[in-house]
């Protein structure tokens, strides 16, 4: 599983215009469209290195969350840690 933390997404101007003019949940803007970022997962013992190869290639990594073993769902946190409820989760690939 894994757990993502909403406050820790770094949403497009555009979208963040919708969230914070026209009152758009951002929840809901994590699982409907086809706007697309690199998500990549690795090993806590990497994550220096990683971040710091990423930012000297010109890229900006944000870390959004963590893979939990002990869960099969992806939960979404807010700022309290607390889970959302996902009315729509998505595409699943299976």
């Amino acid at each position: 599983g894994a757990e993502i933390n909403l406050t820790n997404i770094n949403f497009s101007p555009a979208a963040q215009r919708l969230v914070e003019q026209e009152g758009v949940n951002p929840l809901s803007l994590l699982t409907g469209g086809d706007d697309y970022e690199l998500l990549i997962a690795a090993p806590a013992h990497v994550e220096n290195a990683l971040m710091q190869a990423l930012r000297a290639q010109g890229l900006k990594p944000q870390i959004i969350g963590k893979m939990n073993a002990a869960r099969e769902e992806v939960r979404i946190l807010d700022k309290n840690g607390r889970a959302l409820d996902v009315k729509t989760p998505g595409w699943t690939h299976f």
